[in-house]
């Protein structure tokens, strides 16, 4: 299995996406929860056939944990502070979050 560089993330093979000639992998960078209804993390997926893989970019996934979430000021504003925290570290976000093996 492929292993992430950065030690904190964890990684999910996708088995809908993945064949017998490529493998579809998921990257999910620790959880954040600004607000305790809501969490926050990084994910990029990579899929690999012939030894060669392909990253897509990075993305910060949003997961409440209902239909609606209300958020007071003090909630809104611990939300603005992750969402950019997480802007900046897209921004520095290494495209392939993988060691080469070779």
């Amino acid at each position: 299995m492929t292993t992430p560089i950065m030690p904190a993330w964890a990684v999910e093979e996708c088995d809908a996406d993945s064949d017998e000639t490529t493998e579809t992998v998921d990257f999910y960078g620790p959880s954040v929860f600004p607000v305790p209804t809501v969490a926050m993390h990084l994910v990029q997926r990579s899929t690999t056939r012939d030894d060669l893989t392909l990253y897509e970019p990075a993305e910060v996934v949003m997961i409440p944990d209902r239909p609606y979430t209300y958020l007071d000021a003090a909630g809104l504003r611990a939300l603005a502070l992750t969402a950019l925290d997480l802007a900046d570290q897209l921004d520095n976000l290494t495209y392939s979050p993988t060691e080469d093996p070779r």
